[in-house]
């Protein structure tokens, strides 16, 4: 019989004594009244979650629509975030009139443009409306394309505008225009098919152009939206619809 032996090395035993320091922290029991902390800064020791954040989520300003663009058939919010809204009617059989919309706080702020066609995330082909108000008040509404899938896009004159208009009431800046809608890379169909749908892109950002030409600064935000210009409720759920 074959006898297996393990041998271990003898155990140290090492004595010690462990002394509990009071930090002299405050305990505050589970069912406790926690005091409003407020804006009391982090490092104030009255406030007994000094390190964890008060997160209150801001309420957003409400801006009151400018009057004219109450007269548009359709208005619906496509972004939350930016409240970036657009507008629009047709007139049959072949015009547009369209009005896009965002809150800036000065007319010189910001830049806001639509995109008619492209397939998001790229700008390429996409046929682009931008407008801004430079410094010196000049109203400038741009058309535009995108040549590559991602850049700055350039002027052009495939899409004709018409009736354009930049405008700075109640904190909204405001680009309107009219155009038809068989122009472009993209014509804007009357009623698409569901899928894949007719999708426009929507983009703003920092305006430092001081004239109506030159490269606008890059994009803070962006996003898409499938649109529909003669049935919206087939592709946009009634929250999306303008409030105020």
């Amino acid at each position: 019989m074959n006898l297996l032996v393990l041998l271990f090395p003898p155990v140290v035993h090492l004595n010690a004594t462990f002394t509990r320091v009071s930090n002299n922290a405050t305990v505050i029991p589970f069912n406790a009244n926690i005091p409003d902390c407020g804006n009391q800064p982090k490092t104030d020791n009255n406030c007994p979650y000094k390190d964890i954040e008060n997160k209150k989520k801001e309420k957003k300003i409400t801006r009151k629509t400018p009057e004219h663009l109450l007269n548009y058939d359709r208005c619906y919010q496509l972004n939350d975030e930016v409240e970036y809204r657009i507008y629009w009617s047709v007139s049959l059989p072949d015009t547009i009139m369209m009005a896009i919309s965002i809150p800036a706080t000065n007319e010189s702020e910001k830049w806001v443009a639509v995109g008619f066609g492209s397939i998001f995330p790229g700008m390429n082909t996409s046929d682009i409306v931008l407008g801004y108000i430079t410094p010196t008040g000049t109203q400038c509404v741009r058309s535009m394309t995108a040549v590559n899938f991602v850049g700055a896009p350039i002027d052009t004159d495939t899409v004709a505008l018409q009736n354009t208009a930049v405008s700075y009431i109640n904190g909204w800046l405001t680009v309107e225009f009219s155009r038809k809608l068989s122009d472009g890379h993209n014509p804007i169909p009357l009623n698409p098919p569901v899928m894949p749908g007719y999708s426009v892109i929507w983009a703003t950002g920092d305006n430092v152009l001081t004239q109506c030409s030159g490269k606008p600064k890059y994009h803070s935000h962006r996003g898409y939206r499938v649109i529909n210009v003669m049935y919206p409720d087939t592709v946009f759920d009634h929250s999306r619809l303008c409030t105020n």
